[in-house]
């Protein structure tokens, strides 16, 4: 075996939210549902530059490698560097809000909530619910196992606090929290989308730490219609601009996203 290596990494859990109803209802029919539900996830991440990682039944983790900036000093380059970094944790929070609005659309769902037992069970419902924690830390990344089998693992707190923040969702009636740490590495217009709710304290972290939501009312939801080319985690323009060619947006960032698109803005 190989030793680890330190990187930076900013982490997402994804929680399937009522995972033992479904299966009890479901049953064999859960692993069509799930598999389903994790289409959504791993190809919104795929999207926005995400690695689909780790399954653990009712959660699945999302990851995004950043550059390493430590002991760099080409100050042009590190500021391109930082410039990724940002980039990638603006893609982050997208790949959240993607998921959720496309989860909502998904009408792959309705069949598996019009089954037998399920409208007892869920009433109205007809999509599932996804909740999201998001934390940036650093992590050692290694292969834990033997000659019979060996897991790619993300060894540190990091790791575990994002579990932790994915927990609180519930705690504080949220779908997606995200932390302190994450959100300062933000773009300006993906940190004007977000709330801060609340300072905590946790084992793994030994400082106080902010922690920050996306509001999802559903209330304004933008009439742009979905074009029939769409792909699952795409740019949904707002009607105002449809016009707009977003080829000049690309090499600045992705922060236009959170001006143009129709999830993001509508949610």
């Amino acid at each position: 075996m190989i030793p680890g290596h330190r990187i930076n990494v900013i982490f997402m859990i994804c929680r399937v939210n009522k995972y033992v109803d479904y299966t009890d209802v479901l049953k064999s029919h859960i692993t069509e549902f799930l598999n389903k539900i994790v289409g959504i996830l791993h190809e919104c991440a795929a999207r926005w530059d995400g690695s689909a990682n780790k399954s653990e039944g009712d959660k699945y983790l999302l990851t995004w490698k950043l550059p390493n900036t430590e002991n760099q000093t080409d100050n042009e380059k590190n500021e391109w560097l930082m410039e990724q970094k940002t980039e990638m944790a603006d893609k982050s929070l997208i790949t959240a809000v993607k998921i959720v609005s496309e989860m909502r659309r998904a009408s792959a769902f309705s069949s598996f909530f019009r089954k037998s037992g399920m409208a007892s069970r869920f009433g109205n419902t007809t999509r599932p619910y996804v909740t999201f924690g998001l934390h940036m830390g650093y992590t050692i990344e290694g292969a834990i196992g033997s000659d019979f089998k060996i897991d790619a693992c993300y060894l540190s707190a990091s790791a575990q606090i994002t579990y932790r923040i994915e927990q609180l969702c519930e705690f504080y009636e949220m779908q997606i929290l995200l932390t302190e740490p994450l959100y300062s590495l933000m773009s300006l217009k993906a940190r004007n989308t977000l709330r801060k709710i609340d300072v905590i304290t946790m084992k793994e972290s030994k400082e106080p730490m902010g922690i920050y939501t996306f509001d999802l009312s559903f209330n304004n939801v933008d009439s742009a219609l979905v074009p029939e080319d769409h792909h699952i985690g795409d740019l949904i323009k707002l009607s105002q601009y449809e016009t707009i060619n977003i080829e000049s947006f690309k090499n600045k960032g992705v922060d236009y996203m959170f001006t143009l698109d129709s999830d993001i803005v509508g949610l």
